[in-house]
C-alpha cells in the first residue's frame, strides 16, 4: 500500500488479506462487490433459484454464515502478513454488516 492511502477497497474474496494489509496503517477498508455475492433481506444467496426462500430473516442469517465461513478460510493465510505488518496475531477484525432489505 501506498504512503498516503486514504481507503482500501477490497473484493469479496481476499477481504480478510486485505483488511490485514490495512489494519497495520490505521486505513479504513471496505469491501466492494461487483454483482450480489451474499444474501440480503430481499435476496438470498447467489445462485439461489427459489424465491421461496427463507424470508428476509433467513436470507440475512445465510448471509451472515458465509462470511464466517469464508472469513474462517485465511485465518492460516493472514498469520505471516499479520506478523510481518506488526499487527496483534490474535485480533479479530469488526466486520461491518449493511445488509438491509
Amino acid at each position: 500500500m501506498a504512503g498516503g492511502t486514504d481507503l482500501l477497497l477490497t473484493a469479496f474474496g481476499p477481504a480478510p488479506l486485505s483488511r490485514t494489509a490495512g489494519e497495520a496503517p490505521g486505513v479504513p477498508v471496505t469491501d466492494t462487490h461487483r454483482a450480489p455475492s451474499f444474501a440480503t433481506g430481499r435476496f438470498p444467496l447467489p445462485p439461489a433459484q427459489n424465491t421461496n426462500g427463507p424470508g428476509p430473516e433467513g436470507n440475512l442469517a445465510a448471509g451472515r454464515d458465509a462470511l464466517r465461513r469464508a472469513e474462517g478460510g485465511f485465518a492460516g493465510a493472514v498469520t505471516r502478513p499479520r506478523a510481518r505488518l506488526g499487527s496483534p496475531a490474535g485480533r479479530r477484525w469488526h466486520v461491518v454488516q449493511r445488509m438491509r432489505a
